[in-house]
């Protein structure tokens, strides 16, 4: 596996890595602390892949990758670890989850990275 190290953050190039990577830069530009709150809905999106924490939530306990008893102030919590958002990112292309609706200006830009 081949790693690349931007502002301090590591991004695994695997086979979605490149779209991975084009989407994080869409996304936050890098920044892992990123905010934006006032996303297209008018709600805040938070850290390198600007997830919501309901969808943190909700993906999360799909894929089993936090705890089962996990709650919304649970979510908020840790709405800022931008690897787990990474997992869940992954898991979604995996589970072939409609992206364009997830991240619907940046898969335009990007979503071709995976055809």
């Amino acid at each position: 596996q081949i790693l690349l190290i931007q502002n301090k953050e590591k991004i695994y190039l695997n086979e979605y890595g490149p779209f991975l990577v084009g989407l994080r830069f869409c996304e936050s530009g890098f920044n892992p602390k990123a905010i934006n709150p006032n996303d297209s809905d008018n709600t805040p999106s938070y850290g390198s892949y600007q997830y919501k924490p309901k969808t943190l939530l909700a993906f999360g306990k799909e894929y089993d990758m936090i705890p089962r008893n996990a709650d919304l102030m649970w979510a908020k919590k840790n709405i800022m670890d931008g690897d787990l958002q990474e997992k869940i990112t992954v898991g979604m292309i995996e589970h072939k989850v409609k992206l364009s609706g997830q991240f619907p200006s940046c898969y335009k830009q990007f979503g071709w990275l995976l055809k």
